[in-house]
């Protein structure tokens, strides 16, 4: 369902977005309607994919190093242990979407 909308707009942007919806042989309504929906995915996209890192973010990744990261330096090498209970094979990343 459509429904009208009055927008308020500078003369010169009005001005460029009609030049640009005559090249693209559209209305101008067609050429703003077009601009949000893509603004509007955009927006989407982000969102769902702020929320898939995070989700990984939480769960930890599994780097391959058992828990057990290995520090050189001048002074000598220091073994760090840590654990991380929802760590996953790499493979579930893979699949993870």
């Amino acid at each position: 369902m459509e429904r009208n909308l009055t927008v308020s707009l500078p003369k010169s942007l009005i001005k460029k977005a009609k030049l640009i919806a005559v090249r693209k042989d559209k209305s101008l309504s067609e050429l703003i309607r077009e601009s949000l929906e893509e603004k509007i995915r955009r927006d989407s996209d982000y969102k769902r994919a702020k929320e898939r890192q995070s989700r990984l973010l939480k769960m930890g990744l599994d780097l391959g190093t058992e828990g057990r990261i290995t520090i050189s330096s001048k002074m000598g090498t220091v073994p760090i242990f840590f654990h991380a209970p929802s760590c996953r094979p790499a493979s579930y990343w893979l699949d993870c979407q």
